[in-house]
C-alpha cells in the first residue's frame, strides 16, 4: 500500500510544481519590486482574473509543499530506499527549495506581514555568526527591498527546484489525469479555504503573522532565544534526513525526525 501511495504523491507533487510555475508566470508581467504592494493590489483588483490566478498560484504552490512533505515522510516508512544516495539528497534539495520559495512569495506580497517576515528573514541571517555574509543575498536599499527577493523567487530558486526534481526523478512529466486531479484541488480550496488577507502598509495592524510554517520560528523569536539557536534547530529535520540514508538503524533517525515534526508543530500553536 505505502509502495502505491508513494507513486501517486510523486505524481501530484509534479502536478502542483508545474501548476505553481505556469500560475506564477502572468503574475510576473504585472509585479513592480519598486511599488510592491501596489502592483499586488492592481493585479488583485485591476487586472481581468488577477485576484484567481495569484489565489491559484498560493495554493498549488501551498499543495506543493505539503504533497512534497508527505511524499518525503512516506519514504522513511519504506523497509529499505530504493533510490540513489544522488537522489535522495536531491529530493531534500528540492523540500528546501519549495519551503524557501513559498516563503519568498509570502515576502513579495509586500503587505505589512510580507515585509515583517523580510525583515525578519534578513536580521535571523545577519546575526547567524560565521554565515552573516548570507545576508548579502539578501539585503538591498529601502527602494529596492524587493528586488532580491523577487530575484530568488523568480529565477534562482525555480531553476534549482527543476534541476533538483529533474536529478531526483530523471523526468518532469505530469500524466493528463494528475494534472487535473490537482488543478482540480487548488479550484476547490480558491472557494472553500480563507485566503491570506493583505494587510496595508498605513494601516495601524499589531497582529501579523507569517506564513504557517514560520509559526514555530516566531514563537522561539518572541520566547527571546538565540538566533544561532533557532537556526540551529530548523536544520535539524534536514540534517536527519541527510543522514537517514546511509543510517544503520533508519527507525531511529525516523523516530527522532517525527519527534521534532510533533515539537515544531507543538511550538507553532502556542
Amino acid at each position: 500500500m505505502i509502495e502505491k501511495t508513494i507513486f501517486i504523491t510523486s505524481w501530484l507533487t509534479q502536478a502542483f510544481f508545474v501548476l505553481a510555475m505556469l500560475s506564477g508566470i502572468p503574475l510576473l508581467f504585472f509585479y513592480h519590486t519598486q511599488k510592491a504592494y501596489d502592483s499586488v493590489q492592481i493585479i488583485t483588483y485591476l487586472i481581468p482574473n488577477g485576484n484567481f490566478i495569484r489565489k491559484f498560484h498560493y495554493f498549488s504552490s501551498e499543495a506543493l509543499l505539503i504533497f512534497a512533505l508527505i511524499h518525503t515522510a512516506q519514504q522513511l516508512f519504506r523497509k529499505q530506499i530504493r533510490i540513489s544516495q544522488s537522489s535522495w539528497n536531491y529530493a531534500i534539495a528540492a523540500v528546501i527549495s519549495i519551503i524557501l520559495l513559498l516563503f519568498g512569495g509570502f515576502v513579495l506580497k509586500a503587505d505589512q506581514s510580507g515585509h515583517s517576515a523580510g525583515i525578519i528573514a534578513i536580521g535571523m541571517i545577519h546575526d547567524f555568526g560565521p554565515f552573516s555574509f548570507l545576508s548579502h543575498f539578501l539585503e538591498s536599499s529601502r527602494h529596492y527591498f524587493y528586488w532580491k527577493f523577487f530575484l530568488w523567487h523568480a529565477i534562482f530558486l525555480p531553476a534549482l527546484l527543476i534541476a533538483s526534481l529533474y536529478f531526483h526523478i530523471k523526468r518532469i512529466n505530469v500524466p493528463t489525469e494528475f494534472a487535473a486531479i490537482a488543478a482540480g484541488i487548488t479550484i476547490i480550496s480558491i472557494f472553500l479555504l480563507p485566503f491570506p488577507a493583505d494587510i496595508a502598509p498605513y494601516l495601524n495592524y499589531t497582529h501579523i503573522k507569517g506564513p504557517w510554517f514560520f509559526n514555530g520560528i516566531e514563537t522561539l523569536l518572541s520566547k527571546g532565544y538565540p538566533v544561532f539557536i533557532i537556526l540551529i534547530e530548523m536544520t535539524i529535520p534536514f540534517l536527519l534526513l541527510i543522514l537517514y540514508w546511509r543510517a544503520k538503524h533508519k527507525t531511529v533517525i525516523s523516530a527522532l525526525f517525527f519527534l521534532w515534526v510533533i515539537y515544531y508543530a507543538a511550538i507553532g500553536s502556542i
